[in-house]
């Protein structure tokens, strides 16, 4: 029985080379550089429309649901209690502020006595928390 010598599959192919690849230059991880710049733990929520305003102690687990959470990835921020959105980070005396360019909201944060307002658009409608800052 004569064996004949086939050549290796594209499939084959790309995954050696991509194997290759990764050896030599890996994936950056962001993992690495991320940081978190603010958590915070809301103490009200306040929702308001064109009709109603209503506001709400929160509990213990809302607090935790609702937290505040900001991570900071290469000199980039995040709104990662929010999905994520991307946020403007400036300074003004004891406040730092986080706006999101797409119209999502912000949140002004003092310095002086550790709380926070999160202001969050959700189309004409918003929600507004007020809390203390964990870190």
């Amino acid at each position: 029985m004569r064996t004949t010598w086939k050549p290796f599959s594209n499939k084959t192919k790309l995954t050696f080379l991509l194997s290759l690849t990764f050896l030599f230059f890996p994936i950056y991880s962001y993992a690495q550089d991320k940081k978190l710049e603010v958590l915070g733990a809301p103490l009200v929520k306040v929702e308001s429309n064109s009709d109603i305003t209503t506001r709400y102690e929160l509990t213990k687990k809302q607090k935790k649901e609702y937290q505040l959470i900001i991570t900071e990835v290469g000199g980039r921020y995040f709104w990662t209690s929010r999905g994520g959105k991307e946020l403007l980070k400036s300074n003004s005396g004891i406040y730092s502020n986080y706006v999101s360019p797409v119209g999502a909201g912000y949140i002004k944060v003092s310095t002086m006595d550790n709380t926070y307002i999160e202001h969050i658009h959700q189309g004409l409608n918003t929600l507004t928390y007020w809390g203390i800052l964990q870190r």
